[in-house]
């Protein structure tokens, strides 16, 4: 405990009494006026604790942080890694209590993946993976991103409805007699596909061999299309989402003037939604310019975005 507490003492903010001799018996320093002088922690924001726990049989180091855009995870984690190498001891994981931010796991894996000197363009999910893995987020318990993950326990079923489901089972529901998903779902699939093509050479690229010191400029491609395939991947259910406020919109009622004014100005709203939608897309999409490394994906990403950009156009 003793030691876990002099590495807690290193990183707070707080920092620890100053000493005379030595840092844990020696006599405390003390100021002019009679308060004990404070060496501060490397850390801003966080504030640590060392104790032991019996049931595991290891010390570990317990801490807030009370403001995780000044001091985050993977900072923290690291942190207390080195301080812990300085005395000879190994942290051999970590532990999360209560609930955390998508962000701060997706920044700790890309800060994971740039130590590594790997691209930081790939997936949500695999973002989390290497932040779990890193830091030992598992190393007690299994880690579980639907139940830890604040987003993800906020998020509705119903907004990602269809891009849950398996490609078999989309396509049929795009065959049904179910007027959506239609042409602007499927369109913006098939853009995420073309986008996810040119992300993969990107990877590729970024660790193939002779091209070692190019690692950050590929990285930074295949990252910004990560990114775009999400939004177009979100598209695929807010475009049908958009169609069926339309067919609400021409549900309503129209006995009156006054009712058939309302219905009108709701399918009005619902028009210019169900056009802002895929509109959006394309003007993210003109911000976006991808180079193509590899000929054979580049003409399929090509081909893909040909068919997407003139569907869009066509809804």
């Amino acid at each position: 405990v003793r030691r876990a507490n002099s590495i807690a003492f290193d990183v707070r903010e707080a920092g620890r009494v100053k000493r005379e001799g030595n840092p844990i018996t020696g006599k405390i320093v003390k100021d002019e006026n009679g308060n004990p002088v404070s060496i501060p922690g490397t850390l801003k924001s966080v504030k640590a604790i060392g104790w032991f726990i019996e049931e595991y049989g290891i010390a570990q180091i317990s801490m807030n942080l009370t403001n995780i855009s000044i001091t985050p995870v993977h900072i923290a984690f690291d942190e207390v890694c080195r301080k812990a190498e300085d005395r000879g001891i190994r942290v051999t994981g970590s532990e999360l209590v209560g609930l955390i931010p998508l962000k701060a796991l997706t920044d700790a894996g890309k800060y994971f993946l740039k130590k590594q000197k790997r691209s930081t363009g790939v997936s949500e999910k695999e973002l989390i993976r290497i932040a779990v893995k890193s830091m030992g987020l598992d190393e007690l318990s299994p880690f579980k991103p639907e139940e830890r993950i604040i987003e993800y326990l906020l998020a509705s079923k119903e907004d990602s409805k269809l891009v849950s489901m398996s490609l078999a089972d989309f396509a049929d529901e795009t065959a049904s007699e179910s007027p959506a998903p239609g042409g602007g779902s499927v369109s913006a699939y098939v853009g995420a596909l073309g986008i996810s093509l040119a992300t993969m050479v990107a990877n590729l690229s970024s660790h193939k061999k002779g091209w070692d010191e190019k690692w950050e400029e590929f990285g930074d491609v295949a990252e910004k299309g990560e990114d775009f395939k999400q939004k177009l991947t979100a598209l695929v259910d807010e475009d049908t989402k958009a169609f069926n406020k339309i067919m609400q919109a021409m549900s309503l009622p129209k006995n009156s003037d006054s009712e058939k004014e309302l219905r009108r100005k709701a399918i009005d709203d619902a028009t210019r939604y169900a056009i802002e939608v895929p509109l959006k897309v394309m003007k993210d999409q003109v911000k976006h310019k991808f180079r193509g490394y590899s000929f054979g994906s580049a003409s399929v990403l090509s081909l893909d975005f040909d068919k997407y950009m003139k569907d869009v156009l066509l809804q």
